[in-house]
């Protein structure tokens, strides 16, 4: 059976590769520059048992106009989609959840703004979904990681 043959060139410039987003270093998380401003949110994660196996940039950067800070972090339990915004999310983004029984998904208006003529929809499996953390604005994928999530964020709870 012969080998998969071909030429080993170089990377191309145009597609450089990227080192890993997360990285361990003396057990601790090290992030890459680009991902500095999660690098709080993974340690405490971290430090609460959570096993964070990858951190990346999300979908969510351009999500909100307001921000173009969130990260991607995966887990053994899930992904957490986190948004890092300037100004504290409790007291300015009003999220209502609903049930969608034919799709099977929970549904969540997010409004950022009160003057917002329509408000963004998100939808999940997972009921506990939306978190609003300071400036922190959090969706999981599943229970459990919600919890630790919350866990983490409020280790006296």
């Amino acid at each position: 059976m012969p080998f998969l043959v071909g030429y080993a060139g170089t990377p191309d410039p145009a597609f450089p590769i990227s080192p890993p987003g997360l990285s361990y270093l003396h057990g601790k998380p090290a992030l890459r520059k680009d991902l500095a401003f999660a690098t709080d949110f993974v340690q405490r994660l971290v430090a609460r048992g959570v096993r964070v196996r990858a951190v990346n940039h999300s979908v969510y950067n351009g999500f909100f106009e307001d921000t173009h800070q969130a990260a991607h972090l995966t887990t053994p339990e899930g992904v957490v989609e986190v948004v890092f915004f300037p100004y504290d999310v409790a007291t300015q983004v009003k999220v209502t959840r609903s049930y969608d029984a034919e799709g099977g998904v929970y549904v969540f208006a997010v409004q950022r703004h009160p003057s917002d003529p329509e408000p963004t929809v998100i939808d999940s499996p997972c009921d506990m979904a939306v978190m609003m953390e300071g400036k922190l604005f959090i969706l999981t994928d599943s229970e459990k990681l919600a919890k630790e999530v919350r866990q983490a964020l409020h280790p006296g709870t």
